[in-house]
């Protein structure tokens, strides 16, 4: 338990740029899931339950996000769920907003975190890490998780500003965008989404 205890796990598929499947898929300035996961430091908890925040988006159209974590499998969206969490949007803009979950992770088990958006149309799609994509659900049950265990995949330094290298500066190409109390991203890359700042680019207030 000390030993999964001292560090942090905090994985991110947060803003990773992907192309379009389709005209309704979730595109390219889309942001995806996030986790961040601690071992339970309470003192009656098994060793291997973690506390974890999920959270997702923004998706720039209506619909619902659902993030989720898997233990063992093949890292496959056919993969039993070990945890997820949801959000609906319908003006436009989908924000999954962090939402407490638990789930178990015993010792030597992969950890995946999967990407799912269903639209207002009612059509899913789920990312594909071995495609880099968004793809149709449908008949798709090879399509690849983030494995976090992988050197490219999702589990990161707990303060991701190496990500803010690639994320801000496409981020910054969409100001100006000012909708009060929805949506307002300026020069430097910085988002906010329903008045909560979702990210933060340099340079950092302190």
């Amino acid at each position: 338990m000390m030993l999964r205890a001292v560090a942090m796990l905090s994985f991110a598929a947060a803003a990773c740029l992907a192309a379009p499947a389709s005209a309704t898929a979730p595109g390219f300035v889309d942001g995806r899931c996030s986790v961040t996961a601690i071992p339970d430091p309470r003192p009656d908890a098994p060793d291997t339950t973690h506390l974890a925040v999920v959270s997702g988006g923004p998706v720039f159209q209506s619909g619902t996000l659902t993030c989720v974590i898997q233990v063992g499998g093949l890292g496959r969206y056919s993969d039993p769920d070990s945890a997820a969490a949801s959000a609906t949007g319908t003006n436009g803009v989908t924000v999954l907003a962090p939402t407490p979950v638990t789930y178990v992770w015993p010792l030597f088990y992969s950890v995946y975190v999967c990407d799912e958006f269903t639209d207002a149309g009612g059509t899913t799609y789920v990312f594909d890490n071995d495609d880099y994509r968004w793809e149709p659900a449908a008949g798709n049950s090879t399509a690849e998780c983030f494995d976090v265990d992988e050197p490219d995949g999702p589990l990161v330094d707990p303060d991701w500003r190496w990500i803010d290298q690639v994320v801000c500066p496409v981020f910054g190409l969409l100001d100006p965008v000012d909708v009060p109390g929805v949506l307002t991203v300026d020069s430097d890359g910085d988002l906010t989404v329903l008045d909560d700042d979702l990210w933060l680019c340099p340079p950092y207030e302190s």
